[in-house]
């Protein structure tokens, strides 16, 4: 008691820290480090990350996770990437359903050699979806949360063997689409943009120009196409 209150003096004690960020961070690496090995034990070359997408560079809003105890989080977080994946999975679903109808054809087509539309329909084809810039960032997205989310399973015994065979099918065909795509982009940018300097601009800023050439169906010309690209690297 104190000398002049009738009432207990009294104070907040933190009997744990499971609310400090330091603490959720730790949680997070944890349970990372323990997915990870399990997948190491069983021969799987495939790792999950507790990173957060800045950190590994992918443009995408960081998901938050929550729980006390390790069963608890794993769920959180494993109930997490099924809901990142579907909210992905329909985005990709709206996007393919918009450039039909609206008849999607994008500039890059226009300069696809007879042997790249061929390339082309193989991996429309093989990924289940139109090629260009915008679709395979989804369907990137949308590989990287379902991966996520069936490595879970396979660390807690489920055979996932099929889905994984999937996913990494699918991986291989969209690193293919994304060289592909690269090449065009470039030959792309030389044609539309004779006047940009190439070599001081990169490979994911020049991707970025085109998809706005695209989307605005227009060849952007001095101070405009300065601040757009101005605009693209503060945004990448």
């Amino acid at each position: 008691y104190t000398g002049t209150s009738k009432y207990p003096k009294s104070r907040k004690i933190l009997m744990v820290d499971w609310d400090k960020k330091e603490k959720i961070i730790e949680w997070r690496h944890n349970w990372a480090v323990s997915v990870n090995q399990v997948l190491e034990q069983k021969n799987i070359p495939d790792r999950i990350s507790e990173k957060s997408f800045t950190e590994q560079g992918i443009d995408d809003t960081p998901t938050q996770h929550e729980g006390i105890n390790s069963k608890r989080y794993e769920r959180k977080e494993f109930n997490q990437q099924v809901k990142n994946y579907r909210k992905a999975k329909a985005s990709y679903k709206n996007n393919q359903e918009k450039a039909i109808n609206r008849g999607h054809l994008d500039s890059l087509s226009e300069h696809f050699s007879f042997n790249e539309k061929r390339v082309v329909n193989e991996l429309s084809h093989e990924l289940k979806t139109y090629i260009s810039l915008e679709s395979l960032d989804d369907k990137r997205r949308m590989l990287f949360y379902w991966k996520n989310s069936t490595l879970i399973k396979h660390a807690v015994g489920e055979d996932v063997t099929k889905q994984l065979l999937t996913i990494n099918q699918q991986e291989s065909s969209l690193k293919k689409a994304d060289e592909l795509l690269n090449k065009v982009v470039d030959r792309t940018t030389k044609k539309l943009y004779p006047e940009l300097n190439f070599e001081q601009t990169t490979q994911a800023e020049r991707r970025e120009l085109i998809k706005e050439t695209e989307s605005d169906q227009t060849v952007f010309k001095g101070s405009e196409l300065n601040e757009r690209l101005m605009n693209i690297r503060d945004d990448l």
